[in-house]
């Protein structure tokens, strides 16, 4: 993700932590990137780093999960743009996308249009909904693809197209959280040459398979070594957080 789009983001994570934890100190909130960010308040300064957590990404070359969802908001976002330079209603459309099919960027380049079109096709007419299934209506959507949902808004406004997955919530481990605190430590003494205290926030976003995860009673009774001065477990998409137990190193 480019630089420029990664802050806001981070921002709404630390907005939506800081409203959720009542100990979160008062002061001024200023974006950095040694660290994320800095609270600066009457008494010191605050560092926090953020970090999201993804499924998969022990594997040294990120979560592939992660990868897929990416190719598949790609090809929404190109697909609602091509739905409007056709000059149509605005609907809402509801993408259901097939687990076990992998998008290589050709299949990615040729589904563009192809949903577009699915859309275009069957738009409500009778009815303020209609769902294709493709195990109801065989050769209906492309292969990667479950259901489409398309709803048609009375009031024209700007289209929403939304990617919506399922699948078993797993539960985290100790070793989950150790390799996210392992790979920001690393840069924990430049944080300190601007910060009296630095947190470490692991934020699940929540808004898609690879960032979902249960924080089972086992895991928050045990300590991470960590030098960070605290450590805290964020789910973005319900306001559910944990503070770590640490050891200091």
């Amino acid at each position: 993700m480019p630089q420029k789009s990664k802050k806001p983001r981070e921002r709404a994570h630390l907005e939506a932590f800081r409203r959720a934890y009542s100990g979160f100190p008062s002061g001024v909130i200023c974006e950095t990137e040694e660290p994320d960010f800095v609270v600066q308040t009457p008494a010191d300064t605050l560092g926090i780093e953020h970090t999201e957590f993804h499924w998969d990404e022990g594997n040294g070359v990120g979560s592939e999960r992660k990868a897929q969802e990416s190719q598949q908001e790609k090809i929404v976002n190109a697909a609602v743009r091509l739905y409007e330079s056709r000059n149509l209603p605005s609907v809402i459309v509801r993408i259901h996308w097939h687990p076990g099919v992998q998008l290589s960027r050709r299949r990615v380049r040729e589904l563009r249009p192809q949903l577009a079109d699915v859309v275009a096709a069957h738009l409500p007419k009778t009815s303020p909904s209609v769902w294709i299934n493709a195990e109801e209506e065989w050769g209906s959507l492309p292969d990667a693809i479950m259901t489409v949902g398309i709803t048609r808004l009375g009031d024209p406004t700007e289209n929403q197209w939304v990617s919506t997955r399922g699948g078993w919530v797993p539960q985290l481990g100790m070793t989950d959280l150790e390799r996210r605190n392992a790979e920001k430590e690393s840069r924990l003494a430049a944080y300190r040459s601007r910060c009296d205290e630095v947190w470490l926030l692991i934020v699940a976003d929540g808004r898609a398979p690879s960032s979902f995860g249960e924080f089972p009673e086992a895991v928050r009774r045990q300590e991470l070594h960590s030098a960070f001065d605290r450590l805290f477990f964020f789910r973005y998409f319900d306001g559910d957080y944990v503070e770590l137990r640490r050891k200091s190193r």
